[in-house]
């Protein structure tokens, strides 16, 4: 007679499966959960810089009576540090461009837009080394610059604070933090910039009135 050999089949019990679906949920749920986390931590950031280079210039303003940048007496303060010209006005382009759209004076690495980190840092009112010669433009937490320029973005006239190559989504979460959520109105105002780092539109977009999220702002 003939042996008889029961093969024994190896499988996944219903048991099993429902384990594994819920882990492999639980892992999905913690990536998705984590890249929330970042992003949030992402905007803090940013409402952050911000916030941090409002209160800078308004305390440079409250102890010299100056604007940083324009201030006509800090090479008199500070070794080494170029004074502006004292108009009012922070001349030049946030990102120290050698152009700057709408008719806003400049002077590239030598602007007053450029030498406002410089009256900053040497105040001690921001980090970084300054000096004549340094140009240190700060970053952002997804490295975009942060720089000011007076006028000729997105249709405000005053001193702006410009925070480059952010995300529609990232813009969106900051505006609606700070202002009304909208990019064409209220004090937080965006609009797409062709290359990164480049110069903000002149106007605001009179035809964005939502943020999309893979856009660059």
């Amino acid at each position: 007679m003939g042996n008889v050999f029961h093969t024994k089949q190896s499988g996944f019990t219903l048991v099993e499966m429902a384990i594994v679906l819920v882990i492999i949920a639980l892992l999905m749920g913690g990536v998705m959960k984590g890249q929330s986390l970042l992003g949030q931590a992402k905007v803090r950031n940013l409402i952050s810089d911000l916030e941090g280079i409002s209160s800078a210039v308004a305390a440079y303003q409250d102890r010299y009576r100056k604007t940083p940048g324009d201030d006509d007496q800090a090479a008199v303060r500070w070794s080494g540090a170029i004074s502006g010209n004292g108009n009012g006005i922070v001349e030049g382009c946030y990102n120290a461009a050698t152009t700057c759209a709408g008719g806003v004076t400049t002077n590239g690495n030598t602007s007053e837009s450029a030498h406002f980190w410089n009256h900053l840092r040497a105040a001690d009112f921001t980090a970084g080394q300054s000096g004549s010669g340094v140009l240190a433009l700060p970053k952002n937490a997804v490295g975009g610059y942060l720089g000011v320029q007076t006028g000729a973005a997105v249709g405000l006239e005053m001193l702006v604070v410009c925070s480059a190559n952010l995300t529609g989504r990232l813009a969106g979460a900051v505006d609606t933090q700070l202002d009304d959520g909208q990019p064409d109105t209220g004090r937080v105002r965006a609009t797409q910039i062709p290359a990164q780092n480049s110069l903000p539109a002149t106007t605001a977009p009179a035809t964005s009135t939502r943020y999309v999220d893979d856009d660059t702002t």
